[in-house]
């Protein structure tokens, strides 16, 4: 059977849900080559949204955390190498950040020991999810 034979024979609906504007014959298995509404208006930002993404409070947030230290998370990045990071990768996050793309990593999951026997849970996100997040004293 040759593809023109199969062209002819493939079972195409002759009418899609209701309140589909595409021609079924056009688009038989559903796809479309139009931009969704979200790539023609890009999100608006909000206050908090450029307060993340400006330069000056960057750089702030990443001195507070290279300065409280702490442990490394789940992708095993130390503090002293989250400020090259940025250099070379701010443009990819900040381009997710505004686009709403960003997914915080999980958080390394450890057990603190108690004083008093047993242990307690703790999350330590990652250094950059940590600078994404710091807040800033105004």
């Amino acid at each position: 059977m040759s593809g023109k034979d199969l062209d002819q024979t493939a079972e195409i609906p002759e009418t899609l849900e209701e309140g589909s504007a595409r021609k079924a014959r056009e688009y038989p298995e559903g796809g479309s080559n139009t931009r969704t509404t979200r790539d023609l208006h890009p999100p608006k930002l909000t206050d908090l949204m450029t307060a993340v993404i400006e330069r000056e409070n960057m750089q702030k947030a990443t001195r507070k955390v290279m300065s409280n230290g702490g442990a490394a998370g789940i992708d095993r990045m130390s503090t002293d190498v989250i400020q090259s990071y940025l250099v070379k990768k701010w443009p990819r996050i900040k381009r997710e950040l505004i686009e709403e793309r960003h997914k915080p990593q999980p958080a390394l999951r450890v057990e603190i020991p108690k004083p008093n026997g047993g242990a307690r849970k703790l999350g330590i996100p990652t250094v950059l999810d940590r600078v994404i997040s710091a807040k800033q004293k105004r």
